[in-house]
């Protein structure tokens, strides 16, 4: 996976951006789209930058958003990508409730900490419908940051 864009920038995601940057991961493959002006400019000063115009270049999303808006941005990542990978952080929210909008679709869920942004972090991962390849590439990029459990259920 080479360019990751997070939907949404507040704690958790600063954490796993922090833990890549720091474990050698590249900033100028790490994009965002985050609303609140206080996480825009964190990101800015980590030398993130905000999506814009490469979104079919954008190899997995990460969706770190509240839960009550989890819906509305997996719906924007869809429109706007042809067969986006996507990884959920957001809690509470089933697989099985993105796929109603979409069935044919690479998702997974993971629970990452925030002890990640030191490289000492701990993510469940729980895939839903992920390709092998793609599955390995993606607990490679969450070893960077720590620890990682793979679920079935």
């Amino acid at each position: 996976m080479k360019n990751i864009a997070f939907f949404g920038g507040g704690n958790i995601a600063q954490s796993i951006i922090k833990g890549l940057i720091s474990s050698g991961y590249s900033s100028k493959n790490i994009f965002f789209i985050d609303r609140n002006s206080n996480n825009q400019k964190a990101l800015k000063n980590l030398g993130i930058k905000e999506l814009s115009g490469i979104k079919n270049k954008i190899d997995l999303y990460i969706l770190a958003v509240k839960p009550k808006d989890a819906t509305a941005a997996f719906q924007t990542i869809l429109k706007e990508n042809t067969k986006p990978k996507i990884v959920s952080l957001v809690a509470g929210i089933k697989v099985k409730r993105y796929k109603s909008f979409e069935k044919n679709i690479e998702i997974m869920r993971a629970m990452p900490n925030t002890s990640s942004k030191f490289g000492l972090g701990i993510t469940a991962i729980y895939n839903s419908s992920f390709k092998q390849k793609d599955l390995s590439r993606v607990i490679k990029l969450f070893e960077k940051i720590g620890i990682v459990i793979t679920l079935k259920e």
